[in-house]
């Protein structure tokens, strides 16, 4: 499949020729496919600090029911307090990522580009899926690894969301030898590994949502070390492969280096807050972290396609 950066006069009209159709549903890629795709990353980023912001404030039973605030109202009131703003403010970002997503699909969906329309309609379809794990999360009154789960489904999105980005601007892609997609790939599962080490890790943490929210009962000090064992693997593989890239392609080797400065970053802060025992904004700071690392790798498989795919 390739990619259309231009747009075809006769086929897409533009300003006052082009109808609504046209706009919302154009035949090629244009800027707005564009716009809603980086929207599409920069939303699914969002919602996970603002779900992080939910937890760190002790907001998590700010809304003590599901879809209503509470018995007694839809909405957030001044009588429930700041934290039922904080937690339905939350919720509300859902519905605009609904939107989002929505008309992306329309924006790609005349393009002819499948893997754009499966990207687009994935992440519309996983959205209320993510707000179904929310509702659990509330009436399990915050159960820890309901919450992990509430938080790592939102990684495939973040990850979806920039291959979209990719593929929507064209960005170019090296073929290359079986080794360095193998350890693309590693990149991605230890990735993945990673986060899910994380969210048990904050699981067993001080910050649960709520005062009253049990903890997993494990023990951070046996968690961490196994976390951190995991940054440094990812950190070689990203070394390896863009040590291995270098030699062939400097713009696919960027897209390593640049992941890796990501990680490192992501790591930093994970050291900064465990060492000042978890302060909110550092902890913040690493939720958002954890997306711009998902983000990165998925710029790295990307990056990589082997001779079969191309």
């Amino acid at each position: 499949m390739t990619s259309h950066s231009s747009i075809h006069p006769a086929r897409a009209p533009r300003g006052k020729d082009a109808t609504l159709l046209d706009r919302l549903m154009p035949r090629t890629l244009t800027p707005y496919t564009r716009r809603l795709a980086v929207a599409s990353l920069a939303s699914q980023m969002l919602i996970v600090l603002t779900g992080g912001l939910v937890r760190l404030t002790a907001s998590g039973l700010g809304c003590s029911t599901w879809p209503r605030c509470s018995a007694s109202s839809l909405t957030a009131t001044p009588e429930l307090g700041i934290h039922s703003y904080i937690e339905f403010g939350n919720r509300l970002l859902t519905f605009v990522l609904i939107v989002v997503a929505a008309l992306t699909i329309l924006a790609v969906w005349r393009t002819g580009r499948r893997d754009l329309c499966y990207l687009a309609l994935s992440l519309l379809l996983f959205v209320p899926f993510q707000a179904i794990v929310g509702m659990v999360t509330v009436l399990s009154h915050l159960n820890p690894w309901v919450v992990s789960a509430h938080f790592i489904i939102s990684m495939p999105l973040v990850a979806w969301a920039s291959l979209l980005c990719n593929r929507v601007y064209g960005t170019p892609r090296h073929t290359t030898g079986r080794t360095n997609i193998v350890l693309a790939r590693l990149v991605s599962l230890t990735t993945a590994a990673i986060l899910i080490a994380g969210t048990i890790l904050t699981g067993s943490g001080p910050h649960a949502g709520d005062h009253g929210a049990a903890r997993t009962g494990l023990d951070p000090q046996v968690v961490t070390p196994f976390h951190s064992a995991l940054i440094y693997i990812l950190i070689a593989l990203l070394v390896i492969l863009g040590v291995k890239l270098g030699h062939e392609d400097k713009r696919a080797a960027k897209t390593v280096w640049l992941a890796l400065g990501v990680v490192l970053f992501q790591g930093v802060i994970g050291y900064i807050q465990h060492f000042m025992h978890l302060p909110i904004a550092v902890v913040a700071v690493h939720m958002i972290g954890s997306t711009m690392v998902v983000a990165a790798t998925a710029n790295v498989a990307h990056a990589v396609r082997s001779p079969r795919e191309a």
